[in-house]
């Protein structure tokens, strides 16, 4: 009587089994009823960032069934529909945001993006997504992309300004030392040269300034800079001419090196130059004396006559108030 129970114990485990294992097999040798697949773009995102995803499935039955769509986002990450043709939508049971097709064609592919914002305070790390479409009662895992890998923020990128300037003037704006700027910053540039003094240019890592030749302008950060301005004293006294100050005198003398051409030469710098009308008088004089000079250079006669009436007169006058304005 024993053995006969425990016979029958054990075939009434064994039946229990090989139906578990017939279930078990009709389960796993169900065909998949959809084709479907994800990407991600970017793969890898900041905090703040926006990722965008498409799902693409395809029926595999040979006749129109309903299917739908799953996905399961990381909980906290702000949700967006995109663009899809979905008979019904539902995103209330959050993180998982479901699409429904009530009629998908045999063969028909169906495509739905979607975006998601990482949360500006995500930590680094990965985050996944996971998917199943459904369809004739068998899930459908989505393949592809599940991975999204957020790192952290990158700093800006900063670039020094090295500013400095000659004698004569100074850097107003921003001023002169080290300044830090971020990559691609424009940076106003006021150079003001001081009471006697022009500015001249910038000089340094000018490549990407608006005019390196304006007081006022504007410098593009795209590395370490180092700049100068520059300026000068300004031009208040007429260049003197190469040849004799007196022309005519020295054609009258016949030599620049005569006694009396020394004398006004002495006047025109002392006197003469020190003023803006003498100053004129002798910048006219340098423009039309010369070819007088050169005919009466040519005649003896002319020389003798422009020596003795006007060059020496001239000469005796300027000599004899030498005290008055040498002092």
């Amino acid at each position: 009587m024993r053995d006969r129970k425990i016979v029958t114990a054990f075939a009434s485990a064994m039946v229990v089994v090989m139906l578990l294992f017939s279930l078990l097999g009709v389960a796993l040798a169900a065909d998949p009823t959809a084709d479907a697949s994800r990407t991600i773009d970017p793969l890898v995102a900041e905090p703040g960032e926006e990722v965008e995803v498409t799902v693409t499935f395809e029926n595999l039955l040979e006749e129109p069934k309903s299917f739908g769509l799953a996905e399961v986002i990381p909980d906290g990450w702000e949700f967006t529909r995109g663009t899809d043709d979905a008979s019904a939508f539902k995103d209330t049971n959050y993180p998982t945001i479901e699409w429904v097709w009530f009629v998908v064609e045999a063969g028909a592919t169906k495509v739905v993006t979607y975006t998601l914002t990482v949360p500006i305070n995500a930590e680094a790390g990965n985050y996944t997504i996971d998917g199943t479409v459904l369809g004739d009662e068998v899930e459908n895992p989505v393949g592809g992309d599940t991975t999204i890998t957020v790192v952290e923020e990158a700093p800006p990128v900063e670039y020094d300004l090295i500013i400095s300037s000659t004698a004569g003037g100074e850097v107003t704006e921003p001023g002169e030392g080290t300044f830090p700027y971020g990559e691609g910053t424009p940076v106003g540039l006021v150079a003001t040269a001081s009471q006697g003094y022009d500015f001249v240019n910038w000089t340094g890592d000018v490549g990407t300034m608006t005019n390196a030749n304006a007081a006022a302008t504007t410098i593009t950060m795209n590395d370490d800079y180092s700049i100068t301005a520059n300026f000068e004293a300004e031009d208040t006294e007429p260049p003197t001419p190469p040849s004799a100050f007196c022309f005519i005198a020295t054609a009258a003398y016949g030599a620049s090196t005569a006694e009396q051409i020394d004398v006004l030469r002495e006047f025109r710098d002392v006197v003469l130059l020190k003023s803006s009308l003498g100053s004129e008088f002798v910048s006219l004089y340098y423009q039309f004396s010369p070819p007088i000079a050169d005919f009466i250079a040519g005649n003896e006669f002319l020389r003798t006559m422009v020596r003795e009436l006007l060059i020496d007169p001239i000469v005796w006058v300027v000599e004899s108030t030498g005290d008055m304005w040498r002092n």
